[in-house]
């Protein structure tokens, strides 16, 4: 799957904390849905996040948020409301902190390495929860080689991220 299309794909679903529910206009009657779009549409209760049915199927990340993709473009399933409120997104702020921290210990290519492991997870900035944060700096960590830098770039984020509400 291509960045683009990942992007596409996010700004339907800005999370895997969305609720999904079938649309009650539009009910998945059609014998044309592949068997992996059946098995889908069988978990889609409205009480389920996308998460929820994720972890319940055995299908790769990528291939899971393309078979959900189809269903919505096929008007089959919709979007019950973002599990997350506003208040639970790490926010710009975050990010900006985070950059000045990052690029204090490797360099200007610090926006790059953030921009590559969000793109590796799956997220984008202004969708990023709070409790995602330490998966964040963990994943950028190990992109920093000397452990040095690597563990004053971890204190750094540590007091940082004391002032977020992280579950």
């Amino acid at each position: 799957m291509t960045r683009e299309e990942k992007e596409q794909i996010r700004r339907v679903f800005p999370n895997n904390s969305v609720l999904i529910k079938i649309n009650s206009n539009n009910p998945p009657t059609e014998s044309g849905l592949s068997s992996a779009e059946w098995q889908v549409i069988t978990q889609v209760d409205g009480k389920k996040t996308l998460q929820n049915i994720i972890d319940i199927l055995t299908f790769e990340h990528d291939q899971s948020l393309e078979i959900f993709y189809k269903l919505h473009q096929k008007k089959l399933i919709e979007i019950v409301e973002e599990h997350k409120t506003q208040e639970e997104l790490a926010g710009e702020n975050f990010f900006k902190k985070l950059e000045e921290v990052l690029v204090k210990t490797i360099g200007p290519v610090a926006v790059y390495v953030i921009n590559d492991v969000l793109w590796e997870l799956n997220e984008i900035r202004d969708k990023f929860l709070i409790d995602k944060i330490p998966l964040l700096i963990e994943s950028i960590s190990r992109e920093i080689l000397d452990d040095k830098k690597r563990v004053h770039f971890q204190k750094e984020m540590l007091d940082l991220i004391k002032g977020y509400e992280i579950s």
